[in-house]
């Protein structure tokens, strides 16, 4: 569950980068 959590968090940022 956290890893899912953690690839969607990793692609808001990517986006927001």
């Amino acid at each position: 569950l956290l890893g899912l959590f953690y690839s969607c968090n990793n692609v808001y940022i990517m986006r927001h980068l």
